[in-house]
């Protein structure tokens, strides 16, 4: 009897311990299984995360353009014209567009819109000549290996307005008063280097008369008086167009569909803001000083920036000097 009572608790101990040893077999494999879930995750989280590709480097193919409108000889603003010299000594320039009226043509040669014109041409067709000529030093100085591209403007056209009247029926008298006349040769601008457009004229670059094409751009002296002249010229010519004339920074973009977002810009003149012919006037002119500046990428594509001059200070410099201090 004895012998039955230790089998039986012999083997419920045994039982017991085979049930035990299921359980710690059970615990030891669920570990295991967490312990590979926790290291492979611990190794998944040690690894570096993928590089993002760098894009392909792409050297600067572009330059900087300088364009310049209506500095009119004698009238030249020089507090003016010496903020804008200030600033091209500082870019690297490699192209310079001279939008006309760089000549009055004042005295003896001028059309006298106004009386009041009279009282305020004390300088003769020599002095203003020799105005624009200094005008044009300067920027060549200042600008050292740029390409100059001038584009006659109206007031220059007064000079072959008045040879076609003086010499109607002669071609060889019309060639004669324009070399001995005209600011295309009195300027002296093949032996600078600087290419003339007349506006009478087409040239290799567009189909349109005193029109000249750069890249993706249009420029051209005239195309409106108006308030809105920019919003006239980017609908007129249906592309980027740089003009002068109306003496007012002006700017007006659109897009249209044919060939997507287009501008036309107005840099200002550099011109007295107020002359003595202008007082005849009742009300006040609006002219405004600057420059224009486009960064011209390979393409032909462009950044337009229009550059105020105010009370002789341009507004570029201290813009570029505020950039680089924040960076």
């Amino acid at each position: 009897m004895d012998k039955d009572i230790q089998a039986i608790s012999e083997h419920a101990d045994r039982a017991k311990l085979e049930s035990e040893l299921a359980t710690a077999k059970k615990h030891l494999a669920e570990t295991k299984k967490i312990n590979s879930l926790l290291s492979e995750e611990l190794t998944k989280r040690g690894k570096s995360p993928p590089k993002t590709p760098k894009p392909k480097s792409s050297k600067l193919t572009g330059f900087a353009r300088a364009i310049i409108a209506d500095t009119h000889g004698c009238h030249l603003d020089l507090t003016a014209w010496s903020a804008v010299l200030a600033d091209l000594k500082q870019l690297p320039i490699r192209e310079c567009i001279l939008l006309g009226d760089h000549a009055e043509t004042g005295g003896f040669l001028a059309e006298h819109h106004v009386p009041m014109f009279l009282a305020d041409a004390k300088y003769s067709y020599a002095d203003d000549l020799e105005a624009a000529n200094k005008m044009l030093d300067e920027l060549q100085a200042a600008t050292p290996g740029a390409a100059y591209h001038y584009l006659e403007g109206n007031h220059e056209g007064r000079i072959e307005k008045w040879i076609m009247q003086t010499a109607l029926y002669s071609g060889d008298d019309r060639e004669m008063l324009r070399r001995a006349l005209s600011p295309e040769f009195r300027l002296k601008l093949k032996e600078r280097g600087i290419k003339y457009y007349r506006r009478s004229e087409f040239n290799e670059t567009t189909k349109e008369r005193g029109v000249l094409r750069l890249g993706k751009c249009y420029f051209v002296h005239e195309i409106s008086s108006a308030k809105n002249a920019a919003k006239i010229a980017v609908d007129k010519y249906a592309g980027n167009v740089i003009f002068g004339h109306t003496h007012r920074q002006d700017s007006a973009t659109v897009r249209k569909p044919g060939v997507g977002t287009i501008a036309a810009h107005n840099p200002g003149c550099l011109c007295a803001a107020r002359p003595l012919w202008q007082h005849s006037r009742s009300a006040i002119n609006e002219w405004t000083h600057g420059y224009a500046i486009q960064l011209v990428q390979k393409d032909g594509s462009f950044l337009h920036i229009n550059v105020p001059i105010i009370d002789g200070v341009s507004l570029l410099m201290p813009l570029t000097k505020a950039i680089r201090s924040a960076t």
